[in-house]
């Protein structure tokens, strides 16, 4: 039987009243409006944190070296991993009543229920910060992978700024619409952006074919991908845009731009503002910017970085990148977040499960599971509510089952599921596998009792 999507509850944790002097600075942080179980904390009784940024920089002024350089360069070491974490969740959750009221709202949630954190970040010093590391531990001990909240299920973080995004009613359609751009300039380095397509297209295959129906609808823009062979795939509509390819952040003009193709094939540097300007009005629900620091804020202007530019155009969802991104992991992100969110899961859930998979390829310190971060501003998350419905019963015929499974070297036997007594349905089974030595054997599914 196919599990049930998680309910989010909110847990609204607002940054303001920051003071700068020198290399640390004061902020106060407090719990916003009523919390999940129903109790409150008053703005005056906000607490009063520190940011040094000498903690986190060698060099605070170039933003290089020590923890995030180092995070930034894959050069971090695991211990510094974890002391990464545990600054920056003393800095979102300070000890006293914030800190408590995480830990009571986390302890209460039931069965099918997950705590969202949402982060209200006013000092546009703090928005540059990788939130998405943070750590608390959950035993006595040594560390644990899973002292990271963004590798726990019952644990989303999300940006939200200060722009509200009126709910959106989906167009009456069959099928969901999702416009894919890639692109590779030749005068940058070189992306597989073909393997990009190819797991995005099998991905949606598979969605659609344990639908039984068409749920969802795929368009590519014509390559080279040039600013109007792009307009001209978005021109019908669409519910998601996809980007796969280079972005960039430019320090002196404060801005973030993906770079598109021009007819020759070289480089054309389009702007946060102007993509935001093409998708807005267009209905798109979800924008995922699968390039290195898409994602990224440069501390001084709020709407310097491709996602917050698309988010102040009230677009409900979107993902980027704040550090870069290996290839093989936007590949994994995009195969595993669209099946979920497309099947009527939170964002936020979708999101963890794809977090998991690059986890178990990558490994910890791989950090591309903290690379993506999301920007919502819907309420619930949940951006595509109708295949819900179909396929919470499953098809006429019977269950639906969904198993998703990551694996990085196999040496023995895997199977990525066995199933038991069932007669009728659909299974949905997406095994990766990074590498099988000499006497490995991986199995997509086995049946026992009886199954077809």
């Amino acid at each position: 039987m196919e599990r049930k999507p998680l309910v989010y509850h909110d847990l609204n944790l607002r940054f303001a009243a920051y003071q700068a002097s020198g290399d640390t600075s004061s902020y106060k942080v407090w719990v916003e409006g009523d919390t999940p179980n129903g109790a409150t904390m008053r703005p005056d009784d906000a607490a009063v944190a520190t940011y040094d940024a000498g903690m986190f920089w060698a060099d605070v002024v170039a933003h290089s070296g020590g923890l995030l350089g180092n995070l930034e360069q894959r050069r971090i070491e695991r211990d510094d991993l974890f002391k990464l974490g545990r600054l920056l969740t003393d800095m979102a959750l300070p000890a006293g009543r914030v800190r408590d009221l995480f830990n009571e709202n986390l302890i209460s949630l039931k069965t099918g229920e997950a705590l969202r954190l949402r982060l209200h970040i006013d000092p546009v010093a703090l928005t540059g910060l990788p939130w998405e590391y943070m750590a608390l531990p959950q035993t006595s001990g040594e560390p644990q992978d899973t002292d990271f909240f963004a590798l726990h299920r019952e644990i989303s973080i999300v940006r939200t700024d200060t722009v509200e995004t009126a709910t959106r009613t989906l167009p009456d359609r069959d099928a969901a619409q999702i416009v894919g751009v890639l692109s590779s300039p030749s005068d940058q380095r070189e992306l597989d952006v073909e393997s990009d397509k190819a797991g995005l297209e099998n991905a949606i295959q598979d969605l659609n074919e344990a639908a039984g129906h068409q749920l969802i609808n795929l368009r590519w823009a014509a390559r080279p991908a040039t600013r109007e062979t792009v307009r001209d795939a978005l021109s019908p509509g669409a519910d998601i845009f996809h980007f796969a390819g280079h972005a960039l952040f430019e320090p002196l003009s404060h801005e973030g731009k993906i770079v598109l193709e021009r007819a020759d094939h070289t480089s054309d540097f389009y702007s946060g503002s102007q993509l935001a300007a093409l998708l807005a009005g267009l209905g798109v629900r979800l924008a995922l910017l699968g390039a290195c620091d898409t994602g990224r804020r440069d501390g001084q202007n709020v709407w310097s970085g491709v996602a917050p530019a698309l988010t102040a155009h009230k677009i409900p969802a979107v993902i980027g990148n704040q550090f870069r991104i290996k290839d093989e992991s936007a590949i994994l992100l995009a195969s595993a977040l669209y099946p979920l969110l497309l099947s009527g899961y939170a964002i936020d859930e979708a999101l963890c499960v794809a977090r998991q998979v690059i986890y178990q390829q990558k490994t910890l310190m791989g950090r591309d599971w903290g690379v993506p971060v999301l920007y919502l501003n819907d309420k619930t998350g949940i951006l595509f509510p109708r295949p819900a419905a179909t396929l919470e019963s499953g098809p006429a015929n019977g269950p639906f089952i969904r198993v998703i499974n990551a694996f990085g070297t196999v040496a023995g036997k895997v199977t990525g599921a066995v199933i038991e007594n069932m007669r009728t349905g659909r299974i949905d089974v997406n095994t990766t596998v990074e590498d099988v030595k000499a006497g490995g054997d991986v199995i997509g599914v086995t049946f026992r009792g009886g199954g077809s």
